[in-house]
This record gives structure tokens, sequence and C-alpha cells, in this order.
């Protein structure tokens, strides 16, 4: 059983740089792929577990919590290309729970998430200022909300439906 620091060379190419336990990447190590994508950080069982840090070939970075490879607790993923970031909760590699989403424009939703979608109470602040505070479900307004112009005057306070005002 291998123990202690090495290096190997996975047969998809991949490489791993870092700490062994009783023959498992475990510790502290660096996973290269052969796309580009890079994992540092924390091993547990040959699965990123902990803290780390992903980059990937398109430029997404992911920064945070791990658990049995997959993104889980409190995390922060930035997207080089469109510059838009999410700080906030992961589960199972999904954004679930609290998060603040960045887009590249100025708009900022701050919110639930649930399966990476914007679902249940959130506030929609738009770069022009106006703001949609209320029930969202799929990314899209659904349930009570209101809307209000850049002033703080109301445009509407109602009920929504797939994005849509009712009354």
């Amino acid at each position: 059983m291998k123990s202690g620091e090495g290096t190997l060379t996975c047969g998809d190419g991949s490489i791993y740089e870092g700490n062994w336990r009783y023959g498992v990447c475990a510790g502290y190590g660096v996973l290269t792929m052969p796309d580009g994508g890079v994992y540092k950080g924390e091993w547990e069982n040959n699965n990123h577990h902990g803290h780390g840090t992903f980059t990937s070939p398109s430029g997404v970075t992911y920064v945070g919590q791990w658990a049995a490879g997959r993104k889980a607790g409190h995390g922060v993923m930035t997207c080089d290309g469109d510059g838009s970031e999410y700080d906030g909760e992961w589960e199972d590699d999904m954004r679930k729970g609290y998060g603040v989403m960045t887009y590249c424009d100025g708009t900022t939703y701050k919110g639930q998430f649930l399966e990476s979608a914007m679902s249940g109470h959130g506030v929609l602040t738009h770069s022009d200022g106006r703001v949609y505070d209320g029930q969202w479900k799929n990314n899209q307004r659904s349930g009570h909300g209101v809307l209000t112009r850049e002033d703080g005057s109301v445009v509407y306070e109602g009920e929504w439906v797939r994005d849509q005002m009712t009354g």
C-alpha cells in the first residue's frame, strides 16, 4: 500500500501529484486532466473532498467545498467568458440554498436556489435599477412578487405565473 507523496499518470492521461494514504489519494493533491482542467486541493478516498479549486479549460473556476468529488457547502464559481459569478451554497454539484448570482451587466440575484435554478424567495436587481422581490420557480418569477422602478415606485404587486404578471 502506497503512502506518502508521489505522482501517478492515469490511463486517460490525467496526472495526480500529491499525498497518498493506503494506496488512495488523500490529503493535498493536484490533478491535471488531459483537456486542461486542473483541481488543486484536498482529497479523500480518491475524490475531491474538503476545500479545493477547480479550473476548467473554458475558464470556469470554482473555489470552495467539495464532498465525495462533488461541489457541496459554500463555494464561488466564476465564469471567465461572460464574467458572471455565483457565491453561495452547493449540494451534489448544484446550486442549492442561499446564494448571490452576479451577471456581467451588473444585474444581481440574491436568494434561494434549487437544482441550480432560482427557486423560492429572491430579489433580482437589474442593472437599470428595477427590482423584483418575490417568489421564483425554475428561474422564472412565479407566485407573489413586487416589481419596482429605480425610484422605488411600484410597477406591479401581485401574482406571477411563468415570468408573467397575472393581474
